[in-house]
């Protein structure tokens, strides 16, 4: 199942504690490791489902005595997720060398299988392609091959209390940015495959994803709130892609709001819009989408997504 991880990233610098967090002293004991660890589970509207399990360990790395400097650190993250149709491992290592940038390293690895509810067939992993009438063929065996993701990043942010300190002054901005080579082992360079009961329209090679958020952190209940656009683009589309549109990004625009419930617990809740291509066919849905045809002139529109929850318990 496809379940956005990044808004868990990114709220990390802003819901816990933060690089603006008011009068907050420096460290006396330079090389404290801090180790974070939660449970999450997500569910949404599509409907899917996945658990998570998320561990971070920060490590203190050229630390000044600044505000620019003080929280300077390399946080080594781990993530496991598992849902009814896949599985997968990430590890990533991040870079703060100041405090408004952080650069990015990162490996996920993961394989998947597929079932069938409700009478549809849910993809957890497989090959998608053409059948002799021009519609979707999708082969799909458990384990079959091995999805990764090599990804290299980097972010820029910025809290307005960090220069007008006070605990109702967290507005909070970030953008982030990254190149990313995405494989399934099993496919080769001109098929396209599923993961995670996504579109079925990946094939192997690079991608860019950059994302912008904007927030307000509040000492309240409803302690973060927040909107985030997010665009992904094929670095080279396919032979003939721009005739399906191939060469059009995807665009993600997430609301979202976070309750700490308790010390220990958090509630999110996200809703999402994603751009949806046009085409000039009337049964575009029953062709395999390598047979629609770009509508030139209006290429794609904005549509609702879903509405996701994220139950976290922090260890």
């Amino acid at each position: 199942m496809k379940i956005e991880i990044k808004i868990y990233v990114l709220l990390i610098l802003f819901c816990g504690k933060v690089w603006a967090q008011d009068d907050a002293p420096v460290e006396s004991v330079q090389n404290k490791i801090k180790v974070d660890q939660m449970l999450m589970i997500t569910t949404s509207s599509l409907p899917e489902a996945q658990f998570s399990y998320i561990c971070d360990w920060k490590i203190p790395f050229l630390k000044g005595s600044s505000a620019l400097t003080k929280d300077n650190n390399i946080t080594l993250h781990f993530r496991a997720n598992i849902s009814p149709v896949n599985f997968d491992f990430s590890t990533e290592i991040i870079w703060t060398p100041i405090a408004f940038l952080e650069l990015n390293a990162g490996l996920t690895t993961g394989s998947g299988w597929h079932i069938s509810l409700l009478g549809k067939e849910i993809y957890g992993i497989g090959i998608s392609g053409q059948a002799i009438d021009g519609s979707s063929v999708v082969d799909s065996e458990p384990f079959s091959g091995v999805i990764s993701k090599l990804r290299f990043g980097g972010a820029l942010q910025a809290d307005v209390a960090a220069f007008s300190p006070g605990e109702w002054h967290h507005i909070v901005v970030r953008t982030y940015h990254e190149v990313n080579y995405f494989e399934f082992s099993a496919a080769n360079n001109d098929q396209s495959w599923y993961y995670a009961n996504d579109s079925g329209e990946n094939t192997n090679g690079f991608n860019y994803n950059g994302n912008f958020l904007i927030g307000y952190q509040m000492p309240l209940f409803l302690n973060f709130t927040g909107i985030m656009t997010e665009a992904n683009l094929r670095m080279r589309p396919a032979s003939g892609g721009t005739l399906w549109g191939d060469d059009v990004p995807y665009l993600l625009i997430t609301a979202l709001a976070n309750f700490k419930v308790s010390e220990k617990f958090d509630f999110r809740i996200i809703c999402q819009f994603q751009s949806k291509r046009n085409y000039t066919d009337d049964n575009w849905e029953l062709l395999y989408y390598r047979n629609r045809h770009i509508d030139n002139n209006d290429k794609f529109h904005i549509e609702f997504y879903r509405v996701a929850g994220m139950f976290m318990w922090h260890l």
